[in-house]
């Protein structure tokens, strides 16, 4: 492993060319190792190898970030404190100092974040994680125009929704992912950065982006799959703060919005309204009643009837 990162260690020496893509196939036996080896001595030298790369050498890293984001996403989900913390503390550097050269990777990096974010050892690391995200969507609103580069993968999206895919969609739906898989605090905290996003750049979205948010945003309501104790909790708790966040975002986008989800929106009161949780069926009521009195004014006749 010592040979093999020094090897690494020279190679990154010069940067990558263009549209190609040599160092994630050189660096791939790191991430395979940290994938298929357990031992806790190997990782722990992996991620300090990676740790070694980005902190010399990342103003030559290219396609390698994908390599680095894949045995940080590793990493992170561990028992060991050194190994979470050492990974994590280099992946803060990373979208601290070199966001803009790790565009490509977006993606895996945001989805390396949200593991950060899962792991219910260190509740520290996962608010760090979530801050970092909404970092993310911070400077995705500031340099919209680094990700709509085309590369090979993306001949066939739009140049205007490249910023989409590429970016916007994966902060939020790697926030949704938080929220469904951690615990009350982490998931509230969650759940309160993914709607401050659309509330702060929603303005920036089309509808066909809206339309994926709340096809994302609804899925927070599915929790049949959680056992009885925990599905009652996150009806008293996560389903009722969605539902008010749904309103705040409606109301301040509702022009835009009620053509095209309206529909939708009241489909999601009728449902809790209709649950036997109480908590959860007097917020679908409340909401709804809430819904009308912030939005009224703006209803013709044929919505007040759909009301």
């Amino acid at each position: 492993m010592d040979s093999l990162r020094q090897l690494s260690m020279k190679f990154l020496e010069k940067g990558e060319l263009a549209n190609f893509r040599f160092q994630k196939d050189f660096l791939r036996p790191f991430e395979h190792t940290m994938k298929r080896n357990k031992s806790l001595v190997i990782r722990d030298m992996i991620v300090r190898c990676m740790a070694q790369m980005v902190s010399m050498r990342a103003e030559n890293i290219k396609s390698g970030w994908k390599n680095v984001f894949a045995v940080f996403h590793l990493a992170a989900s561990h028992q060991d404190e050194k190994l979470v913390d050492m990974a994590f503390q280099t992946t803060t550097i990373i979208f601290e100092k070199q966001f803009s050269s790790t565009v490509d990777s977006f993606q895996d990096a945001v989805k390396c974040l949200s593991e950060f974010a899962c792991n219910p050892l260190f509740p520290d690391t996962s608010m760090e994680a979530i801050r970092l995200i909404d970092l993310c969507a911070k400077r995705l609103a500031e340099r919209p125009e680094l990700f709509k580069e085309q590369t090979a993968i993306e001949e066939q999206v739009m140049v205007a929704d490249r910023v989409w895919v590429k970016g916007w969609f994966p902060v939020l739906f790697e926030l949704s992912v938080i929220v469904s898989r951690c615990k009350l605090d982490v998931r509230t905290r969650a759940l309160t950065v993914m709607f401050n996003i659309m509330k702060s750049f929603g303005h920036k979205f089309s509808i066909n982006w809206w339309r994926d948010v709340f096809n994302v945003v609804f899925r927070i309501f599915d929790n049949m799959k959680l056992p009885e104790q925990q599905k009652a909790e996150w009806m008293t708790t996560t389903c009722p703060h969605a539902l008010m966040a749904i309103i705040d975002v409606f109301t301040q986008f509702f022009q835009q919005l009620a053509p095209v989800l309206l529909d939708d929106l009241f489909n999601q009161f009728c449902w809790c309204s209709q649950q036997d949780n109480k908590d959860l069926a007097g917020a679908g009521l409340d909401c709804l009643e809430s819904f009308v009195m912030c939005n009224g004014r703006s209803f013709d006749t044929d919505l007040w009837d759909k009301t």
